[in-house]
């Protein structure tokens, strides 16, 4: 028997760990997704999965009792529906974490004051912000998300957290560059001072040297930072840099070897790659693993997009659907059914043609990426 929670509505559930308070949702009760308030939480992966929470109302309020917002959920419903993943940005850090340990480029940030080294943790994450909400997924993506999340929440031993949604082009530069960095795409050459485009201009890093007071605070002065963005990739050596970039590359979730899309054409410096994810138009998401126990039973009020029994058959396999009565016994496919019966559906080849079929929401795997935390409208 499926365990039946009353699910309310909503973006992250599973081992979620939503961040900073958010505007109440609007989304109108559909089925069996009512709407609640969607609120995201302070501790991201202190909840494990749904499957070990199931009944365990005293464990959540444990878990979000540290959120900002005065709305706690206080239900398994409201937490399986709140918004985001969102890790907490660190502590604030100074505005121009440092000094490096090259003077020339300390030099350089005293100048351009409005510059931070890739190090200023609190300043980045807090600008381009780790997790994010469901409201900002584009439509009908967003609605066949809500019906995902709806259907985990009510299975018991199936997991589906949600560590990032949307994200603006200015997010994926970050989080590309940073990932770039930390693997070694890109090597120190690229983007140390030495080689800035207007540095090599002045004369290199030893005729800035031999300038003296105004002259050489002019010649800082009209020197620019080759990135888009008001980041120093340089953070004084290589080794530094990569440790910099890697605190932000496991920060918004981009360490392993997942594929990493770019902001666009406009955020290629400095590796060349100008590729755009479909999380900057609100059509994919990020999460753990997604996990679905072998058998399930799904109802039409858990999904969007209802198949019959044939097309499930032809794409499971005869022996491993079934339809359903109200009592739980075959229905043998005559209409009045209350749901189907799938079987098999450990397999990943099986648990992404589930995703597929119910709710549109692609795998990876199956859009040709070699990983299986990413999904993305078809």
């Amino acid at each position: 028997m499926v365990h039946k929670i009353p699910v309310p509505e909503q973006e992250d559930s599973g081992k979620i760990k939503p961040q900073h308070p958010t505007e109440t949702d609007t989304h109108q009760p559909t089925g069996i997704l009512d709407s609640i308030p969607m609120t995201r939480v302070q501790h991201y992966r202190a909840a494990q999965n749904l499957s070990r929470m199931m009944g365990n109302q005293a464990f959540i309020r444990r878990v979000i009792q540290r959120q900002d917002d005065a709305s706690a959920p206080s239900t398994l419903s409201d937490y399986a529906n709140m918004n985001a993943p969102a890790n907490d940005a660190p502590e604030e850090a100074p505005e121009n974490a440092g000094p490096t340990s090259d003077p020339l480029l300390n030099e350089w940030l005293a100048i351009h004051t409005d510059e931070h080294l890739a190090s200023d943790n609190g300043w980045i994450f807090g600008q381009y912000r780790r997790g994010g909400r469901i409201d900002d997924l584009a439509e009908p993506f967003q609605s066949n998300v809500r019906a995902l999340l709806g259907f985990v929440a009510n299975t018991e031993g199936a997991q589906f957290a949600i560590t990032s949604y949307a994200r603006s082009p200015e997010k994926q530069h970050v989080m590309h560059v940073s990932r770039y960095i930390y693997k070694g795409t890109t090597g120190y050459d690229s983007y140390n001072f030495d080689s800035w485009p207007n540095v090599v201009a002045a004369g290199g890093r030893e005729a800035l040297m031999a300038l003296e007071g105004e002259a050489r605070t002019a010649a800082l002065q009209n020197i620019s930072n080759p990135d888009v963005l008001p980041i120093v990739w340089d953070v004084g050596t290589s080794a530094a840099s990569v440790a910099a970039a890697q605190t932000l590359a496991e920060g918004y979730g981009v360490a392993g070897n997942n594929p990493c899309a770019n902001g666009g054409a406009n955020f290629s410096w400095p590796t060349g790659n100008t590729s755009k994810s479909k999380h900057g138009d609100g059509k994919a998401i990020d999460a753990d693993p997604a996990v679905l126990p072998d058998e399930v039973i799904i109802t039409q009020a858990q999904t969007v997009n209802w198949p019959d029994l044939a097309t499930l058959q032809a794409e499971f396999g005869e022996d491993n659907v079934e339809s359903l009565l109200d009592d739980g016994s075959p229905d043998g496919g005559l209409e009045g059914y209350i749901g189907y019966k799938i079987k098999g559906l450990s397999a990943v080849a099986m648990r992404d043609a589930f995703y597929d079929l119910f709710f549109s929401v692609r795998s990876a795997a199956r859009a040709g990426f070699k990983d299986d935390v990413h999904f993305q409208a078809p």
